[in-house]
């Protein structure tokens, strides 16, 4: 989507006596043009922006839910090497980057 974010992830975190309590991670996709200000549009798209017509709403949740279920699994067995090559094979921003690509 050139430099305009389709996606984000969204992360807050919270500590007690000085460790860290827990984490929670999100993750939105943009499928309307008005899922964001308009003040962000030189940043930001959306799928239905981006094809030119409606999205299927129910397809992107099943394919998310499934890609997110096997991220997961790779997760839960140990594969980060997959976790990282996923990201790189859809151009994920490197490590530390801020506002991605």
């Amino acid at each position: 989507m050139g430099k305009r974010k389709l996606a984000g992830i969204l992360a807050e975190a919270a500590a007690q006596g000085g460790q860290l309590a827990f984490v929670i991670l999100g993750f939105g996709v943009n499928l309307h043009p008005a899922a964001y200000p308009p003040e962000l549009a030189d940043r930001a798209t959306s799928i239905e922006a981006e094809i030119g017509r409606p999205a299927d709403r129910a397809m992107i949740l099943a394919e998310r839910l499934s890609a997110l279920a096997l991220r997961c699994a790779d997760l839960r067995h140990g594969r980060v090497d997959a976790i990282l090559s996923a990201g790189r094979a859809r151009g994920a921003p490197p490590r530390g980057a801020v506002g991605g690509g």
